[in-house]
């Protein structure tokens, strides 16, 4: 029975964001609209994203696993490679973006290595 809920709400959670993500990746104002987003609240919006990766490293510390935590630095990965090519490709700064990866890939790494080690 766990296993068919796990399944379930797994399938729920990439749809949905998989969905989400094509809509707003292919034409990301028409895609904001969609979803009800507005340019101008973007900074509140960027803030509740940080806190949601605060309360996500929360959990992954709480968990303590090594392979969650490996989880959790590649998103952190992934977000800040999306970041650092968008300010990139428009000649803004772009290194504090760029740095956070790095460290982001360190800790997938330092992740994977504490994994082997259990």
């Amino acid at each position: 029975m766990a296993a068919t809920i796990l399944i379930l709400v797994s399938a729920m959670a990439l749809l949905v964001t998989g969905g989400l993500t094509v809509l707003v990746m292919r034409n990301p104002e028409a895609g904001l609209a969609r979803i009800d987003h507005h340019v101008e609240d973007l900074p509140q919006v960027l803030a509740g994203r940080y806190l949601t990766f605060f309360v996500l490293a929360l959990g992954a510390a709480i968990y303590a696993d090594p392979i969650v935590f490996f989880g959790l630095f590649v998103a952190f990965a992934v977000a800040s490679a999306a970041d650092t090519i968008i300010y990139a490709r428009k000649g803004k700064k772009y290194g504090p973006h760029l740095a956070a990866g790095i460290a982001s890939v360190t800790g997938a790494g330092l992740s994977l290595i504490a994994a082997g080690a259990n």
